[in-house]
């Protein structure tokens, strides 16, 4: 192990999300390395000593929590988006980690939608640094960020948009845990939903909805219980604002579950969400007709929509082999560059 250099790696005390499990994550990889990996937890309370959600101690120990961060030019700060704003050390390295872009955004009170976009307006006020995009890179322009990470396709696109040149893919990947083992359940006429994101449309089609099945949230569910409920469903929708690579719609689908979009954030590309064009909808309540159609089909012929899923599940399937390539990537140039 080499104890010139600490990694530090923030991550928010308690909440057991999709992006607080890939900073415990990245955390674990760095450990397995030899490396002086630390998370550092805010939002604590001295009251509730114990940081870490129960589900994510497989990752971390105790003696590898770190109640300070060391400023100095050997040690190393991972920084997620909903932090940027709040971590103004001069000597550390910085590596700014985008999990999500609308997560930075939203915060800030940039609007994604009209940031993302391309139009000849937007690229002047890039080229001269107008607002709102010198506050933007007020906040992610500073000397000591060694690299900016990107989590999906949709991140990279708002960085090479912003002209960031020192970037590079850092993603994540689905515990395999996930896919439910305990029995292969017959699919039925389901359909489930987050009602964290969409919800709005999600209650629209349900209230209008001709079909005879059964609507079922994800909510106050373990992740055991999630994958249970998934290895028995044919359909999930997300009509959320997909701030980055989402974990919900991968796990479904390893679960074999069809999966049903629109084309916000990340689910606009094809690389992030890599699905047919035809389970993936501009307006989902102007296509309402369009989707139960959709679903009815679904239902009536499961096994041939689920065979178009085959691609994007063995490309999730393949995440964590090329998330621990993109780690050595990130280490050969930085850590292991000064050893």
């Amino acid at each position: 192990m080499n104890n010139n250099h600490k990694i530090y790696i923030v991550c928010p005390a308690y909440y057991a999300t999709g992006g607080t499990e890939l900073l415990h994550q990245l955390h674990s990889k760095f450990i397995e390395r030899g490396l002086n990996s630390f998370i550092f937890y805010t939002g604590t309370n001295p009251s509730k000593q114990n940081y870490t959600d129960e589900r994510f101690k497989y990752y971390v120990k105790a003696n590898e929590i770190s109640p300070i961060i060391e400023d100095n030019k050997n040690n190393y700060l991972i920084v997620p988006e909903i932090y940027f704003n709040s971590f103004n050390y001069k000597e550390i390295n910085m590596l700014y980690w985008w999990l999500s872009v609308d997560h930075f955004l939203i915060p800030n009170n940039f609007k994604p939608e009209k940031l993302i976009k391309r139009d000849l307006k937007a690229k002047i006020k890039v080229l001269f640094n107008m607002s709102p995009y010198n506050m933007i890179n007020k906040i992610i322009n500073k000397k000591n960020v060694q690299y900016h990470l990107y989590q999906s396709h949709y991140a990279k696109q708002f960085l090479n948009k912003l002209h960031i040149r020192n970037k590079l893919p850092l993603s994540d990947y689905i515990n395999p845990n996930v896919i439910y083992k305990e029995k292969i359940y017959h699919k039925e006429d389901i359909i489930i939903y987050n009602p964290q994101k969409g919800n709005d449309i999600s209650q629209y089609l349900i209230a209008n909805s001709p079909l005879s099945c059964q609507w079922v949230p994800i909510e106050n569910m373990t992740p055991e219980e999630i994958s249970k409920l998934m290895s028995k469903t044919k359909v999930y929708i997300d009509f959320g604002n997909h701030p980055g690579k989402d974990r919900i719609p991968r796990e479904a689908v390893l679960n074999n579950c069809c999966i049903i979009t629109n084309k916000k954030g990340s689910a606009k590309n094809n690389i992030d969400i890599p699905i047919p064009n035809k389970y993936k909808f501009e307006n989902p309540i102007e296509s309402s007709k369009q989707i139960y159609s959709l679903i009815e089909d679904i239902f009536n012929n499961f096994e041939t929509h689920i065979a178009k899923f085959t691609n994007y599940k063995n490309k999730i399937l393949s995440e964590e082999q090329i998330f621990e390539m993109q780690i050595n990537i990130l280490l050969n140039k930085t850590i292991n560059k000064v050893r």
